[in-house]
């Protein structure tokens, strides 16, 4: 069976297991079993593929370990939670029975905890079921020296922005993750922590998903922990590198020329600005934080351009949405 997102994703994984001797050092996953993580992993795949018109996935953003300063603390923190709740619906325990297994799950930055001793345990697990891809954000500076090359190795990628195809009777979705925290200074990506107007695009990244997004033959979705404001209006703190990738991400940036969009663009950065708004043909989703008690299960019909997205515990659910 031809299917792009399952080719991905064991490369994924055998690349992961290939830099596990480049570790540089932090609390977290090592892939004890290679082989065994891909036999399963097909084994999802296969069941999600087969028999459904339908891909689905989970999707968290911000899954810190603690509260900014700002925050009230009477709200508590709720990674622990979360990190269990996704790690059943994974597993297809209890009200989770009768779902269909997510072919993937996706980060979409600030997952302090991914890096984070106390969490060590769970993450083996998640890992060793589903193919779990990262976004690298703000958040993961820190953890990695401020040089973007050791979280990239870490995880087994080539570069900080990738995108994968997922085929299905005869039509595809195009998955793209950027990366908008890093600069080249020498042989030496480095990545800074401003937050919210410290945002960097570069040259190389803003022409690869020019290329990507006019090349993609059917849907595209795209991830970055962006701190932009969703909906993009009286965006007060984005700068001009996120009106640059706004540009890019409608098809707008050349004039005179008609150049393809995105359908949908999943932000991350915000921990209570929930949104889902339609603006030019693409929407533009705000997720709860995950640190806040949230995530979600996403759906997406390719054939129809529909997709669903189920709120978990605080996160909101936006259904039935046209992709067309």
């Amino acid at each position: 069976m031809r299917s792009g997102e399952t080719i991905r994703s064991i490369d994924y994984l055998q690349n992961r297991a290939k830099v596990d001797k480049e570790r540089i050092g932090n609390p977290g996953v090592t892939g004890k079993n290679p082989e065994k993580e891909e036999n399963k992993m097909k084994e999802i795949l296969m069941k999600q593929i087969k028999g459904t018109r339908t891909i689905e996935f989970l999707f968290s953003a911000d899954l810190e370990v603690e509260l900014h300063p700002n925050e009230d603390p009477a709200r508590g923190v709720h990674t622990d939670t979360v990190l269990k709740e996704i790690l059943k619906e994974v597993r297809g325990e209890g009200k989770y029975t009768n779902s269909s297994p997510p072919s993937f799950i996706l980060f979409n930055g600030d997952t302090d905890a991914r890096y984070d001793k106390k969490y060590r345990d769970i993450w083996e697990q998640l890992e060793s079921l589903c193919p779990c891809y990262y976004v690298f954000g703000n958040h993961e500076c820190g953890f990695f020296d401020n040089d973007a090359n050791k979280w990239r190795r870490y995880h087994g990628y080539q570069e900080t922005y990738y995108s994968w195809e997922y085929f299905h009777k005869g039509t595809t979705i195009t998955f793209i993750v950027l990366d908008t925290w890093c600069a080249q200074e020498g042989k030496s990506l480095k990545c800074y922590h401003p937050g919210t107007g410290g945002q960097i695009f570069r040259e190389e990244e803003k022409q690869w998903l020019k290329e990507i997004l006019d090349k993609a033959p059917g849907l595209t979705i795209v991830f970055a922990h962006a701190h932009m404001w969703c909906p993009p209006k009286g965006r007060t703190q984005d700068n001009k590198e996120v009106d640059e990738l706004l540009k890019i991400l409608k098809g707008t940036y050349e004039e005179g020329k008609i150049h393809r969009s995105a359908n949908i663009f999943f932000n991350g950065g915000h921990h209570d600005y929930p949104s889902c708004e339609k603006v030019e043909g693409i929407y533009f989703i705000d997720p709860l934080a995950g640190i806040h008690k949230a995530y979600a299960r996403v759906i997406i019909d390719p054939i129809n351009k529909k997709m669903d997205y189920i709120g978990r515990f605080n996160e909101k659910s936006y259904l039935n949405l046209n992709l067309s």
